[in-house]
This record gives structure tokens, sequence and C-alpha cells, in this order.
């Protein structure tokens, strides 16, 4: 180094993004930095360009071939990562990623993430990736993350066993959101190759039927072709089937289907629903919550879910409306109103289908019919009954 700095055995230059020039030894180039030992050991050749590095930086880089050390710096790591990278050297590389990992945070993972997804640095991702999980929905929900993202790096990321605290239908809604954002640019059919291999970055059996359509149901789906939608009820579908699958939901849908639910009417209508397993089992499930009432409304089971429609409101209009229980989770939603309002109707379904038949209006009977679509959210009418 002392050589250096008195301008001994120096035979090369390297001109910096300032436009400066920095003196170097061409021999110690080449063993430090492989991927331009071949440039800078040409006879004719003494200088070369790294118009994307400021002098600091390159000077820093320089300093490491001489004397194998540097010093970093949260200001200067970042340039020095990128250069490493390009010259090939593995030493200050992997350097720049221990210094990084205790210094990572919510505050500057971003810029860490966007680079190791162009420099497709699976050491640099993996320490970004402890940070990310703490801060998933932040994090995946910038409107640099999918742009910045690799879909290779995308399905690591969703595979890393950090990220078992962060629940799957969040996962599941970046691969949408991702896929959303690329649609506007990419190929269609690789944009299609890498949703299928993205879903199978995440376990579909901890999905309920209601997430799934209405997800499939969204603005953001309806965005994407028709067959991401296809594909992912046909995966789902797979999942819910395999032997596998139905071991590990065993104590939770089948636990619901084979005990006894009750329900007590309340003659106040501004009294809820009062919902409870009058077994007494303990389960898997949320058996025991409250649903706001509507007088003579239609309680029926669906798709894992208990459905509450129509009925009359509290002002003793008709209603059209219906709400849907997740007995897994005691959530409470609405589905798309129903096409008619109802009171005193009947309703069956089938594995695809919820369908509603009739009303009474006043002392006459109403013969209309339809069905609900889940993965739609739509009603559909249907013929009237025979009367």
């Amino acid at each position: 180094m002392k050589l250096r700095h008195r301008r001994k055995l120096i035979d090369f230059h390297i001109i910096t993004k300032d436009g400066r020039k920095v003196p170097a030894n061409r021999l110690l180039l080449a063993m430090r930095f492989p991927h331009i030992a071949d440039t800078v050991t040409v006879a004719n050749r003494a200088c070369m360009e790294w118009r994307r590095f400021k002098t600091d930086i390159v000077e820093a880089a320089v300093t490491f071939a001489y004397t194998g050390r540097v010093q970093l710096t949260m200001s200067n790591v970042a340039s020095l990562f990128l250069l490493s990278t390009t010259l090939g050297c593995s030493t200050l590389t992997s350097g720049c990623i221990e210094f990084l990992e205790p210094r990572l945070s919510k505050e500057n993972v971003e810029v860490f993430w966007s680079i190791a997804n162009a420099t497709m640095n699976s050491d640099l991702m993996s320490i970004c990736v402890s940070v990310i999980a703490d801060n998933f929905d932040d994090f995946t929900g910038r409107s640099t993350f999918n742009t910045s993202t690799d879909a290779e790096f995308l399905a690591l990321m969703l595979k890393d066993d950090r990220l078992s605290d962060v629940p799957e239908d969040s996962k599941l809604r970046v691969i949408v959101m991702w896929c959303a954002a690329a649609a506007e640019e990419g190929d269609a059919k690789y944009l299609v190759d890498c949703f299928k291999d993205l879903i199978q970055s995440i376990d579909l059996r901890k999905f309920s039927w209601e997430i799934v359509a209405n997800l499939c149901s969204s603005n953001l789906m309806k965005s994407l072709l028709e067959e991401f939608g296809g594909y992912l009820i046909s995966a789902w579908m797979s999942e819910e089937t395999s032997p596998r699958s139905s071991q590990v939901a065993a104590s939770q849908r089948n636990a619901f289907r084979d005990y006894v639910v009750a329900y007590k009417l309340s003659q106040n209508p501004l009294k809820p629903l009062i919902f409870e397993d009058i077994l007494g089992e303990k389960t898997d499930v949320n058996l025991n919550f409250q649903v706001p009432s509507r007088c003579d409304c239609l309680v029926t089971f669906f798709n894992d879910c208990i459905y509450f429609i129509g009925g009359y409101e509290l002002n003793g209009s008709i209603s059209n409306r219906v709400d849907r229980v997740n007995p897994f989770s005691g959530s409470i939603s609405s589905v798309s109103p129903m096409l008619f309002s109802r009171y005193c109707h009947c309703a069956a379904a089938n594995d695809e289908y919820l369908f509603v038949f009739g009303s009474l209006y006043g002392a006459s009977n109403e013969d209309t019919c339809e069905k609900y679509d889940p993965i739609q959210n739509r009603w559909t009418e249907l013929p009237n009954m025979i009367t």
C-alpha cells in the first residue's frame, strides 16, 4: 500500500463516475477481481472505466485489492456489494453481507432486498427475510416490492420457515398482487407459469373455501386471465381431496360437520342470534358466537360456513341481505345481496352452489328461485317454481 501511495508499481488506472483516475496495479486487480482479470492484463491497455461508482467506492475496492481490508459503513456497503459482485470478489461480497446482517431494519431492508434480487444473491436475500418476516404486510404492500422482486426469490421467500407465523392468505394475496403488477408488461404464458410455481410455495390446505372464493371474485383476480382463478381453485381442490389434507383437516372441518349447533331466537329483533354447541363438546371450531338478528331469516350451512339469508329488517322491510359466518375463525362478513327480497323461504345446496326458493308476500306466495356462486360472489335467477 505504501508503494501505491508513493506512485510505485502503478501500471493501470480506473476512471470513476466523477471522472477521476484511481491508480492501481494490474496484477493485484487480476488476482483479487477474477471477472476483470482478462481485461486488466491486456498488454496495451492501461485503464478501464467504472462509471457507475464514485471515486471513494473505487478507492475502497482498490485498497481492498492491495490490503485485503476495507472500512465498511452503511453509506458505502450497498455500492461496495454491487461493485464486488461485478468484479467477482466473493470475499468482499461475503464481508458486506456479514456487515449488513445485524444492521438491517425495516427502514433499510427495501434497498437491500432490491439489490439481492438484481444480483440474484441468495445469501443477501436470506438475511433480508428475517426482517421482512416481522413486517410482512407492510413490506410486501409497498409499491416497489412487486417491481423489485424476482419470481424465483419470491418463491424462496414464501417457503422460508421464518415466515411460518405469516398467514397463508397473506402470502396468497402477495402472489396475486405480484402477478397483477407483472401482467402490465409481462408475457401472459410466462406469467401463468410463474403463478403455478408460486402457488406451490404456500400451504393451500390452510385455506377455507370462503377465502378462495373471496379472492377469486376480487377485482384484483379479475384483472388477471381466467386461467389464474381456475388454476387456484383446481390446486385448492386437489389439496382438499388428498389423503394428507384429509388427515390435517379432520380435527377442524369434520369436527364441525359432526356436531350439532343450535341458535336461540329472540322476540326482540334488536338482540342477536346466539349460537352454541348443544353437545358441549370441545372442538377446534368456534361454535359460540353472535350474529345480528333479522326476523324470519333463513339459516343454512354451505361450504363450511353458516349463511343468514333474507328476513325482516328493523324497519319492517323485507331484506335481500346475506351474511356469512366462518365457524373456524368466528369472522362475520356479507356477500352479494339476493336478486329478490325474501322471508319464510327455503334453501338447499350442493358442492358448488347455494339455492334459494320462494318467499311470502303478505298472503301470497312468491315462486322465484335463484342460486349463489361463491366464486363469482354472484346470484343468478333461475326458472320459477311450478305452482
